[in-house]
């Protein structure tokens, strides 16, 4: 993505499996900690999330499900959201949530996003829908952009279309931005990376100035 402004440099970069007095640091000065599920799987590194959460009450964290086989345990869950003041996930995530927590089977995905919020407190659930952008919910209010129709590549895919997503979320959340300029980055970065092959493109500047310029 190129250099980011400096005010977005102090976001959490990443987390390793040991509590240190650094993690403590860092992650406990963070403007924003990043999170999600997959890292859960190990004890130790579930136990060193735990230490750094605990020390970021009513901060801003955002969880990122990644729901992936084998799910985790729905305590584990649970402890995420309630750790949580930004849910993303997608659609199937949210359809997902609802079965978790013994749910109606008919509720709607923004029916499901608003109950979320009401029983984990979260401020904003923010969901993608593959091909039909992204959704900011905040309540039953929702903000929704036009995806951009970007030229594929012969072999594109759409492997971390959903991770740029949550990346121009991120960057949104602590730039300060307005909800429809994060949606409309949050559909712009993931049309790029679904129209090209592999889920670490760099984005090009012309898509950094479009939004960093807005």
């Amino acid at each position: 993505m190129g250099n980011p402004p400096t005010r977005l440099l102090p976001m959490w970069r990443g987390i390793s499996s040991t509590w240190t007095a650094q993690i403590e640091r860092i992650g406990h000065g963070a403007e924003l900690f990043y999170f999600g599920t997959l890292a859960q799987r190990s004890r130790q590194t579930a136990t060193t999330l735990h230490h750094l959460l605990e020390g970021r009450v009513g901060r801003l964290n955002l969880l990122d499900l990644n729901l992936r086989r084998p799910y985790p345990p729905p305590e584990s869950i649970r402890w995420s959201m309630q750790q949580a003041t930004v849910l993303k996930c997608n659609d199937g995530e949210l359809s997902w949530l609802a079965d978790c927590f013994g749910w109606r089977q008919d509720l709607s995905p923004a029916s499901i996003a608003a109950r979320l919020q009401d029983q984990f407190s979260l401020d904003v659930v923010f969901w993608t829908r593959g091909s039909q952008g992204c959704v900011w919910q905040a309540g039953t209010d929702q903000i929704t952009a036009k995806v951009p129709q970007l030229e594929q590549e012969p072999d594109a895919d759409t492997v971390g279309a959903g991770d740029a997503a949550a990346a121009a979320l991120a960057i949104g959340l602590v730039a300060g931005w307005p909800p429809q300029k994060i949606v409309h980055a949050a559909n712009l970065f993931g049309a790029y990376v679904a129209s090209r092959r592999g889920a670490t493109q760099p984005l090009p500047d012309w898509i950094l100035a479009q939004v960093l310029t807005e």
